[in-house]
């Protein structure tokens, strides 16, 4: 009866670490994919300069890298992440095909120039906390000058 419950014990704690790494696989996993559209979309809008000139650019790219995309454009998750009257995506914003990304652009004016923030979202995709935790990835472009004006 002794060996039984340690073995009990310890299969206990094998599944217990067999989860906790798991998850940690999932969270990578996940937070790569944000980091990588995050990373796009600076490198989208550091060389078009401007988000007018680059926003079909950046959808046609989240759609090839299958980024999270919601059905709506009621973008209410913005406003916990930045200043609203900065905000030029989504607001006011349609697409050609109607399909919406869930990121976040902001424009602020610096001394010279302008830079973007850019706020990308980690969402677990495991069916029974999905839609609980979603965590942001934030990132800023480089200041850009004010070529045309």
């Amino acid at each position: 009866m002794k060996e039984s419950i340690g073995q009990t014990f310890v299969t206990n704690l094998i599944l217990l670490f067999t989860g906790i790494g798991l998850l940690l696989l999932f969270y990578s996993v996940n937070y790569s994919r944000a980091y990588k559209a995050k990373n796009r979309i600076i490198y989208i809008l550091e060389k078009n300069e401007s988000f007018d000139a680059a926003k079909y650019e950046i959808d046609n790219n989240l759609e090839k890298a299958s980024y999270i995309s919601v059905n709506d454009n009621n973008f209410d998750y913005c406003k916990k992440y930045g200043d609203m009257d900065k905000n030029i995506y989504p607001k006011n914003y349609t697409n050609k095909n109607e399909k919406f990304y869930k990121y976040c652009v902001f424009e602020y004016e610096a001394s010279y120039g302008k830079y973007y923030k850019v706020i990308t979202f980690m969402k677990f995709e495991i069916p029974l906390i999905q839609g609980i935790l979603e965590f942001p990835v934030r990132g800023e472009t480089k200041n850009m000058m004010n070529t045309v004006e």
